[in-house]
């Protein structure tokens, strides 16, 4: 029986929250360039609430990114 080892369990959360994060960004970015085309011919209202949404979105991706890299740099040092 192996006992999982903190540094195991850091690296799983990391990648889940790595492929977790890519996966919405993908979404967001698909998402955002589909509904480009149709927001321009209804109002260009809609256009600056999506840039908001979309700058709010990059904004905690890169925060998660940066507490994930904190979390790891932590406990690989305490290990």
């Amino acid at each position: 029986m192996v006992v999982p080892s903190r540094k195991n369990v850091v690296v799983v959360v990391v990648v889940v929250v790595v492929v977790v994060v890519v996966v919405v960004v993908v979404v967001v970015v698909v998402v955002f360039l589909l509904s480009l085309s149709y927001l321009e011919d209804q109002s260009p209202h809609a256009m600056h609430y999506l840039e908001q949404a979309v700058v709010v979105v990059v904004a905690v991706v890169v925060v998660v990114v940066v507490v994930v890299v904190v979390v790891v740099v932590v406990v690989v040092v305490t290990e």
